[in-house]
């Protein structure tokens, strides 16, 4: 259409616009519903209920909402006024609703509920016309699914049981009726779980059709009815995983797109049943065959449908689904393509769309390890959220948290676990409210963001939702187990720090309680014998005394025993195991034990397992053991420099602490430097102090930080040597500077002088905490 023809018809629809407003004002005045019947009224409808109403307008939203505004209120205000049946009013209103429906961003009428109510609550008429109440049940059931909005489900399928009493069998309405109920009954099925007089009610409509059919003659009629029933049988299958029904659905769908021609309304719809009976038929039955006809019948359906139809997101989503399904022929390219096409026609359509969409990409990444894809399925689950009607805000939550841990473990950004934080503690109204499994997944944000950042704010959270977990959750419940095991888990890594040995001993009695309540066939069973053990031997280092090792040891044996092979915490345990051999051979001075620990570490220190967050803590305890073997009879010429190779490893490995990888580039400086190799001693120590500034965070309490400090004491002065043993005084004076900048942030914090200065001298106390952020958030510290 010229811009000429369309501004033209712009100005013929502004003009229906007005007529139909005067005309709803006048009725309502003078109380006479004569004035909402004109000839000059009808005449603005049709000018207005147009099939192609948008693409005349040129697509002009305002214009085109203004319009289906109108024509609803009409048809509400005669629904209110007129003296004739009411009933085909509200569903003109329903029918301008849904056409209004398809424009984003709109917000559907208030009226729509009560339109639905008053069509439900209508007395049935003897002189109900069938097809009028069939044609009526599709209008409300055509608005539901172009809204998804699943309240107008259930009216629609009442209409079409009424149409169905209102004819008879050999009633000529009656087998397209059942048809488009039968219809009805599978995408409301397919919304939720259908009850078993559900299930009953899809066999009888379903065995009548089947009974009938062949009367249907070989029409376009007769082969969309086909196609409904071929449709019916793939979801039956679906459920059942039944062959011979997969059979029966694609023989009659196929049978059925045969006899369509190519513009058949709905040919694409059925072509996407056939790929789908296909695709899940190959999910039951593994035969190539059918993943290969899944794919090209999707592809088929895909060319069929226009490119503005809104289903053609799903279809591709199937289709991209179909493609990535099999393992050794999946092609990254073609499927990205296909969800790149997605992309764009995608947004802003319907929620489900965007559902589909986001979890097309999230697969996309689960198949091809590429985590470049998460920020697209991230973006695209936040879409979701925003659009999506009916979905509890914590679903929602809980939903992009997942995705969120997901990029987490692949980046280990803090902007993500702080992202994570604020949409699940956005649940919470105070700490006391949210059931234990939020309360779970919050403290596991908080956690992470604790052994990130050295945030002892954090931890203490963690510690009080895990409290709250616990006391909440039922007695014999599977979580009960698992949340005394978290609690435990984050007072044990806090113990780390803080050496409180009430609080290690805390550690260890709740850790008691997780293996004691657990069942016997719990899967979390070997974690909660690890962090037992651990609590023991952290405690042994508090106290020195030989028994928690011995019963660390025991309780160690007891976990790498219940863990399977191909479990994902196998290294940490085999660590925590080796560990705890090394130190009580020590302590005992049973070198048998240290060489136990060789034996069983030694396989471990494969870099294939680098990415794995224990595996710098298997090459630290493997190396400590290479030392303590040197002078033994087991001495060979080769530990020393085995030893060094590992700490190196552990230097560049990726533990879930900062502090940790402080210790570890430490530790392989002072490896390298008594080698000689000044200049990796000098970059390992000089990364170890950039490192330090992020871990004592302005958050870390300050108890904490002196702790942390004491730790790392003398860090900068054996940077700054190692600088000058390579002759390089510039390097030697930035550590020092650094580890001075450190050090000042800290001293800038006295809790109890902050205090008394905020009191008489908000404004100058505000100013030096400001500066004291800046210099502990800092990498680059010199003065």
């Amino acid at each position: 259409m010229r811009e000429n023809d369309q501004e033209s018809f712009r100005a013929e629809v502004r003009d229906a616009v007005v007529v139909l407003r005067e005309a709803i004002h006048r009725a309502a005045v003078h109380q006479d519903h004569v004035h909402l019947h004109t000839a000059e009224v009808n005449a603005a409808l049709a000018r207005i209920l147009v099939p192609d109403l948008g693409e005349r307008l040129g697509r002009s939203l305002p214009h085109v909402v203004a319009a289906l505004e109108a024509a609803g209120k009409l048809f509400l205000a005669r629904h209110s006024a007129t003296p004739y049946d009411p009933t085909n009013e509200l569903v003109a209103a329903v029918g301008a609703y849904k056409l209004l429906a398809k424009v984003p961003g709109v917000e559907q009428p208030m009226q729509i509920r009560w339109i639905f109510a008053a069509l439900d609550g209508r007395e049935p008429d003897t002189g109900d016309e069938p097809d009028d109440l069939s044609n009526a049940a599709s209008t409300v059931l055509a608005y539901a699914m172009a809204t998804e909005d699943e309240s107008g489900l259930p009216v629609a399928l009442a209409l079409y049981r009424r149409a169905i009493a209102a004819c008879p069998p050999g009633h000529p309405y009656r087998r397209d009726i059942l048809n488009n109920y039968l219809g009805a009954l599978s995408w409301w099925h397919a919304e939720r779980t259908a009850e078993p007089a559900e299930e009953q009610e899809v066999a009888k409509v379903l065995d009548e059709l089947q009974q009938g059919e062949a009367d249907d003659g070989d029409g376009e009629r007769a082969a969309m009815r086909a196609a409904l029933v071929g449709g019916v049988l793939v979801e039956k299958a679906t459920r059942t995983h039944d062959l011979a029904t997969f059979d029966e659905a694609i023989s009659t769908l196929r049978e059925a797109l045969a006899a369509m021609p190519d513009g058949t309304d709905g040919k694409a719809g059925f072509a996407e049943n056939l790929g789908r009976a296909h695709l899940n038929r190959w999910l039951v039955s593994r035969n190539p065959d059918d993943h290969a006809e899944a794919v090209s019948v999707l592809l088929e359906s895909v060319r069929l449908t226009d490119a503005d139809d809104p289903f053609r997101v799903r279809r591709m989503g199937f289709l991209a689904h179909a493609l990535m399904a099999q393992d050794s022929s999946a092609n990254k390219e073609k499927v990205l393509s296909v969800l790149q096409e997605m992309s764009e026609i995608g947004p802003g359509i319907r929620p489900s769309t965007l559902a589909m969409l986001a979890n097309s990409w999230y697969l996309a990444w689960i198949r091809f390890k590429d985590s470049a894809l998460l920020d697209t399925v991230i973006d695209l689950v936040k879409q979701v959220g925003d659009s999506e009607r009916g979905v509890p805000e914590e679903e929602r939550s809980r939903r992009l948290g997942d995705v969120l841990w997901a990029r987490w473990a692949h980046n280990r950004v803090l902007s993500d676990i702080d992202e994570i934080i604020a949409a699940l503690g956005s649940q919470l109204s105070g700490m006391e409210l949210g059931d234990p499994e939020a309360l779970n997944l919050l403290a596991r944000a908080m956690r992470a963001r604790w052994e990130s950042s050295g945030d002892s704010v954090a931890i203490e959270h963690a510690a009080a939702l895990l409290s709250l977990a616990v006391e909440h959750a039922p007695a014999g419940s599977p979580g009960k187990a698992m949340y005394l095991n978290n609690l435990a888990s984050v007072l044990l890594r806090a113990g780390t720090l803080s050496r409180d040995r009430d609080e290690i001993a805390r550690a260890v009695e709740l850790s008691r309680e997780a293996v004691a309540v657990a069942l016997a066939d719990d899967p979390g069973l070997p974690m909660y014998l690890h962090n037992h053990s651990a609590a023991h031997g952290l405690m042994w280092q508090v106290t020195r005394e030989r028994a928690w090792l011995v019963d660390g040891l025991r309780l160690a044996r007891r976990a790498v025993g219940a863990t399977p092979e191909d479990h994902p915490d196998r290294l940490g345990h085999l660590s925590n195991l080796g560990g705890l051999l090394l130190l009580l051979g020590s302590h005992d001075g049973d070198l048998r034990l240290v060489e136990e620990a060789v034996t069983l570490l030694a396989p471990c220190a494969d870099p294939a397992n680098a990415s794995d967050p224990a595996y710098g803590m298997v090459c630290i305890h493997l190396a400590q053991a290479f030392q303590r073997l040197r002078g033994t009879d087991a001495d060979d010429a080769g530990l020393d420099s085995r030893a060094r190779a590992l700490f190196r490893e552990a230097s560049h490995s990726v533990p879930p602490r900062t502090a940790d990888l402080v210790t570890f580039r430490r530790l392989w400086g002072g490896e390298a430097a008594d080698a000689g190799d000044w200049p990796e001693a000098a970059r390992a120590l000089t990364e170890a102090i950039g490192l330090l500034a992020d871990h004592l965070g302005p958050r870390v309490s300050r108890v904490d930080q002196e702790r942390s400090l004491a730790d790392f004491s003398g860090l900068a002065t054996d940077a700054a040597a190692a600088c000058l043993a390579v002759g390089c005084p510039e390097d030697a004076v930035e550590a020092l500077e650094k580890g001075r900048g450190v050090l000042l942030a800290q001293s800038l914090r006295g809790d109890d002088e902050m205090r008394r200065l905020d009191e008489q001298h908000p404004e100058l106390a505000r100013r030096i905490e400001h500066l004291r952020t800046l210099l502990a958030e800092s990498r680059d510290l010199a003065l």
